[in-house]
C-alpha cells in the first residue's frame, strides 16, 4: 500500500475494525501501511495510488497476491505514462463506475420517504444574480473556460477565485462562500476540468446540498449519479447561445426553476 496525498490508509483505516464497523460479510480482513508486517507473499492484496510517486512494488509477487490500481484523477492529470504498467494489476479501484470497485467521488441516495416540498416555497425568491463559478484552474483540458467565455456574450457569470474579479473570504473553509451562493445565485457552473468518462467531482457533488441549480459540462453519468430533473446538463444544447436562452427562460420563470427542486 502506499498512500493518498498523505493517508496512508486510503481514507479507510486500519486492521479490521474498519470491515467491523462496516458490517461486512468478512470481517477477518487486515490492512496496513506497514510493509514489514507480511511476508510479501502472504499479502492478498496491493493497493497502488498512480500519483504517489511510489513505484517501489514487492521484491516478490505470489500468484494469489492481487494488485489494485488506485486512482480519482482524470487520465490527464495522473502525470504518468500508464503504459509502463501493462500487465502489472489485476482490479481497478477508481472513479470509474466499470470500475471492478467503483469509488465515485460522491452518492446520491433515493430517500425511502420522500421529503415534502414545501408547498410555498419558492426557491428563486431573493436572488438577484443569474450564475456563479468558483475556479482556480484558469487553463483546463476540458476547455471548460472557452465555454464560460463564450456563454458570457448572452448572460452575466460572477467568476470568483484566481480566474475572475470576484472573491469569496475560505478562511472558514467553502462552507460560507456556498452559503452566500444559495442565497444570491440560481445557478452555479459544475464545470470539470477533464472530460471523461464518468469523472463527475466535487465541483459537482458539493452543491447539491444547497438550493442552487448545477449546471454540468463533463462526461459524468449524470442520469445514474444524480436524481433526475436536478441538474442542467450543457452537452444537451447544440451551441452555448441555446444554452444560454434557457438559462434566461428559468430565470423569468419561477415555476420552471422550482421543478429542479423537486423531492427525490
Amino acid at each position: 500500500m502506499t498512500q493518498v496525498f498523505g493517508d496512508k490508509s486510503f481514507y479507510f483505516g486500519f486492521g479490521r475494525e474498519p470491515f467491523v464497523k462496516a458490517k461486512c460479510p468478512v470481517s477477518s480482513c487486515f490492512t496496513t501501511a506497514n510493509r514489514s508486517l507480511f511476508p510479501p507473499e502472504k499479502v492478498d492484496a496491493v493497493i497502488w495510488h498512480v500519483r504517489s510517486h511510489d513505484n517501489s512494488f514487492p521484491p516478490l509477487r505470489s500468484p494469489h497476491t492481487r494488485y489494485v490500481f488506485w486512482s480519482l484523477e482524470s487520465p490527464p492529470h495522473m502525470f504518468i505514462d500508464l503504459r509502463d504498467f501493462d500487465n502489472v494489476f489485476n482490479w481497478t479501484f477508481t472513479y470509474r463506475l466499470d470500475s471492478d470497485f467503483p469509488n465515485p467521488y460522491s452518492t446520491v441516495y433515493r430517500r425511502r420517504i420522500p421529503k415534502p416540498l414545501p408547498v410555498s416555497k419558492n426557491y428563486a425568491f431573493g436572488k438577484k444574480r443569474l450564475a456563479a463559478w468558483f475556479v482556480s484552474n484558469c487553463i483546463t483540458d476540458s476547455g471548460r473556460e472557452t465555454l464560460v467565455e463564450t456563454l458570457q456574450r448572452w448572460i452575466k457569470i460572477d467568476v470568483y477565485g484566481s480566474c475572475g474579479p470576484f472573491k469569496c473570504d475560505r478562511d472558514d473553509g467553502q462552507t460560507n462562500c456556498y452559503e452566500m451562493l444559495e442565497r444570491n445565485y440560481k445557478f452555479y457552473l459544475s464545470f470539470e476540468n477533464s472530460l471523461c468518462k464518468d469523472y463527475a467531482t466535487e465541483k459537482l457533488f458539493s452543491i447539491l446540498r444547497y438550493n442552487v441549480v448545477p449546471v454540468v459540462y463533463g462526461l459524468g453519468n449524470y442520469t445514474v449519479q444524480l436524481p433526475p430533473d436536478s441538474y442542467i446538463d450543457a452537452l444537451d444544447f447544440p451551441t452555448a447561445k441555446s444554452l444560454a436562452a434557457y438559462l434566461h427562460y428559468l430565470d423569468r420563470n419561477d415555476t420552471a426553476y422550482n421543478a429542479y427542486f423537486r423531492p427525490f
